[in-house]
């Protein structure tokens, strides 16, 4: 993950970055009789969760942050697992709302001031948890977190990336990353980007 400086010009895209670390050892985890999903707000800031509660709250916030139909299509695959393996839940049940854009109708849930940060990104990481209520146990119940933080200082790179050293240039010393630590060998990342 090298930086590239280019001199003379003026540029941003300071963002978020998560990575959604999803344990690959099976069978070291517990079903709850229940789990409360709630809606939570994951944007830029620095952090680490790795408890059901975040991992739960990131998930539905993901799912409720798409169109009306796409929410409830995976609504009702997570509740099918759920379900499926004898598991009750809470799921908050916000108000749906009408926006028209270009001509066209558009309609999705309200979830007030909770986000995630460019959710769009999250896609893939639904998808293959509904697809596969294994994969969803890991992610939810087992050894599994999410890391966020942002492109404008090195926290989340350092947690992520192995250093390589420093780039020195006219504007400064900047550090030089690698792949990413061994450590996450043991996981599956969905990474989140923009």
């Amino acid at each position: 993950m090298k930086r590239q400086i280019r001199k003379s010009v003026f540029e941003t895209n300071s963002s978020s970055t998560h990575a959604i670390c999803i344990t690959k050892k099976k069978d070291n985890y517990k079903l709850p009789d229940h789990i409360d999903f709630e809606f939570g707000e994951f944007g830029w800031g620095y952090d680490e969760y790795s408890d059901t509660h975040n991992k739960a709250s990131y998930l539905i916030t993901s799912i409720f942050s798409f169109s009306k139909s796409e929410t409830d299509e995976n609504l009702a695959r997570l509740k099918n697992i759920l379900n499926s393996h004898n598991i009750t839940y809470s799921i908050p049940e916000p108000k749906v709302e009408l926006d028209k854009w270009r001509g066209k109708e558009y309609y999705y849930y309200d979830i007030g001031d909770n986000y995630i940060d460019h959710v769009g990104e999250t896609q893939d990481f639904v998808d293959a948890v509904l697809s596969d209520p294994e994969k969803l146990f890991r992610y939810l119940f087992g050894n599994s977190f999410i890391i966020t933080g942002n492109d404008n200082d090195d926290s989340y790179r350092d947690r992520m990336c192995i250093y390589e050293g420093e780039e020195e240039t006219d504007y400064g010393c900047y550090p030089i990353y690698g792949d990413l630590k061994p450590e996450f060998n043991d996981y599956e990342i969905y990474e989140k980007g923009n």
